[in-house]
């Protein structure tokens, strides 16, 4: 890790997490709190408001490799990232949209390329039904690791009220999480 007076040069583990969670990121939206890496308690997060990432950072010397705050990605290569503290852009409250209760399915999701991911999300929306529809884009940085997906459906779920009232589809590896909110299918 390269350290520069505000900004940091990552690669190898840290990089990897990092750069997952910055995949959840929003580029194009006018509010700051899409458009950052938010630490907190050791573990990094980013959300588009679509999709929520979650990892927990290497310890060094039993403490987390970056402080607690918000950062901003300066740039991306295959195997680094540069990120730099900034101040507090107000990120929202993440743990709240973390699904609790019970889990209606839960699956296994595995793809070694890119070029394979249509046909695994094929055989995971078979499996998982309108519950599992995402964005087929939010399975990218998925790619390489294996995940149990959980699904599950809103105690209030009824046809009529399929978007406000579903969770999102909850993606567990062994460091990582990622939420994405599902989609309706039109029939």
């Amino acid at each position: 890790m390269k350290m520069y007076e505000k900004a940091y040069e990552l690669d190898g583990q840290t990089a990897r997490i990092l750069k997952f969670v910055a995949a959840a990121r929003s580029k194009k939206d006018y509010r700051k709190f899409f458009d950052v890496i938010h630490i907190e308690d050791g573990k990094a997060v980013a959300t588009d408001g679509i999709r929520l990432h979650i990892s927990e950072l290497a310890l060094y010397n039993d403490k987390p490799v970056l402080d607690d705050g918000d950062y901003s990605v300066l740039h991306e290569e295959k195997k680094k990232i540069v990120i730099a503290k900034i101040d507090d852009v107000g990120f929202p409250k993440w743990k709240n949209i973390i699904p609790t209760g019970k889990i209606d399915q839960s699956l296994k999701f595995y793809t070694q390329s890119k070029a394979r991911i249509s046909q695994e999300y094929a055989a995971l929306l078979v499996k998982g039904g309108e519950l599992a529809a995402i964005n087929i884009k939010y399975i990218e940085p998925l790619v390489g690791e294996a995940w149990t997906v959980n699904i599950r459906k809103h105690p209030k779920h009824n046809k009529a009220e399929f978007m406000c009232n579903m969770y999102p589809v909850e993606f567990i590896s062994a460091r990582s999480r990622a939420y994405i909110m599902t989609i309706m299918i039109q029939e």
